[in-house]
């Protein structure tokens, strides 16, 4: 419980994760393009996905959103990982440290809580 997204300012929308963890019917969290600090406590400033569980760390994962609704996974120093499951693929990968990416369909953990990526694929206005 205690789930919640907080972003301080509004930008584009690039995508949203779903989570089904606590809610049978899906629980949304929109991504914007900016960075988002994926942690178990809100700091003062910034935008923070806050995640009321115990396996998730106060400074888990940074996700870069581009306006291209690339994204971008920092790991920092969590306890319990961040497993990354491609999608159409049967293996999970445990990213620590590196840099990694999500893309639409993946599934990312952060921790015991697993989340459904969905990207809104942008066009290039010419």
């Amino acid at each position: 419980g205690g789930d919640r997204v907080v972003w301080t300012s509004e930008a584009p929308i690039r995508g949203f994760l779903v989570s089904f963890d606590n809610n049978p019917n899906g629980d949304v969290f929109v991504l914007r393009k900016g960075r988002l600090i994926v942690t178990s406590e809100a700091a003062n400033s910034g935008n923070f996905l806050i995640l009321g569980d115990q396996t998730v760390s106060p400074m888990h994962a940074i996700l870069r959103i581009s306006n291209e609704g690339d994204i971008q996974v920092l790991v920092q120093l969590p306890e319990h990982g961040t497993v990354i499951k491609r999608f159409g693929e049967a293996k999970e990968e445990m990213i620590s440290g590196e840099k990694s990416t999500i893309d639409h369909g993946d599934l990312i953990k952060f921790g015991e809580r697993l989340f459904h990526v969905c990207v809104v694929a942008m066009e290039d206005v010419v």
